[in-house]
């Protein structure tokens, strides 16, 4: 049987190696799944774009800015300017924000040029809590989806059968009704 520790495998590969568009449906899938109606997908659309956000939680004002270019390099150059387009204009779209969440999936952290802006903008928009979300925001959202909601996010996870031992097989197949030859021929082959 399928445990939720079957995933962390999946995890780890869709954080360190999803970017841009499959990043933002990763990340898409688990905060809806953790937080239902109450988490609102933006995507781009009209004069406004996506609003300088791609998601937020409509209960605590929290607003998600993902960011996941192709390689740390490409996250080091262009992630400064990311954060610079993208926070100071939210306040056209979001006057309510509480939280605002810069989500990467940079494995080295973010640069110092991307967190000295991170702290000025601390700064200059106190009270708003300004934050980076990188592998613990993205794991602790992993950790709290059901079996069933990991299945549906990671649907190419299979059961790896090496350490199952043939009994365990011998009595599932017992309990199937094996009426046709070639599903007595299949326990045979396997056993």
């Amino acid at each position: 049987m399928m445990q939720k520790s079957d995933f962390n495998d999946a995890f780890e590969h869709a954080y360190a190696n999803s970017n841009q568009g499959e990043f933002e449906t990763w990340f898409r899938a688990m905060m809806e799944c953790v937080h239902k109606g109450d988490f609102e997908v933006i995507k781009a659309g009209g004069q406004h774009g996506d609003k300088k956000s791609d998601g937020r939680i409509i209960s605590e004002e929290t607003v998600f800015q993902r960011y996941a270019p192709e390689s740390p390099a490409t996250f080091a150059k262009n992630a400064p300017g990311k954060i610079n387009d993208s926070f100071p204009k939210i306040f056209d779209y979001w006057p309510d924000l509480k939280i605002w969440v810069l989500v990467h999936n940079n494995v080295g952290g973010i640069g110092t040029t991307a967190s000295d802006i991170l702290e000025d903008l601390r700064k200059r928009h106190h009270p708003v809590k300004i934050e980076e979300g990188s592998r613990r925001l993205l794991k602790d959202l992993h950790d709290q989806l059901t079996l069933q909601q990991l299945m549906d996010i990671y649907p190419g996870v299979r059961l790896d059968f090496g350490n199952v031992e043939p009994a365990v097989f011998q009595k599932r197949i017992a309990a199937v009704d094996l009426q046709d030859a070639s599903y007595a021929g299949l326990r045979d082959v396997c056993f």
